[in-house]
């Protein structure tokens, strides 16, 4: 579900469990779209329903959405599950902590995270090891 939170933070709440997740400003530009199909469902109306109006099943979803379609003519060699990693690179990757990401992916526990995404603190060790060589040899310090 859509929500747009104090200060105009906007994020998705998941009904199976409250989660909120950070919007990029791409996404932002279809969500009018996505909020005004929310408000027009009843609470037990499924909002992207199966052509059969069931729930759609991931195969289908890849399908209807034209994923397969993007995948195969660009050539990669992707999930949609890779996409929810690549988030939690890039979040890394940009300054986010360990916790961030665990709550944006909802993982329940740090440790899931840090498996997953800990390597990604690599150059961030070695520079701390520099400075602390720098240190001990008398070179820096603040």
């Amino acid at each position: 579900m859509w929500h747009q939170g104090p200060r105009h933070l906007h994020h998705w709440i998941y009904l199976r469990s409250i989660r909120r997740s950070p919007v990029s400003s791409p996404p932002k530009a279809v969500l009018p779209a996505f909020q005004a199909r929310v408000v027009s469902k009843g609470p037990s109306e499924l909002v992207f329903p199966s052509p059969e109006n069931g729930y759609l099943r991931s195969r289908n979803w890849r399908r209807r959405s034209g994923f397969d379609r993007a995948r195969e003519e660009l050539g990669l060699d992707i999930t949609p599950h890779d996409l929810r990693r690549t988030f939690g690179s890039l979040a890394r990757m940009a300054g986010a902590d360990l916790r961030f990401i665990q709550k944006a992916m909802g993982h329940e526990s740090i440790t899931t995270t840090a498996r997953i995404y800990a390597h990604l603190y690599d150059d961030e060790l070695d520079a701390i090891a520099a400075a602390l060589d720098g240190l001990r040899e008398g070179r820096g310090g603040s």
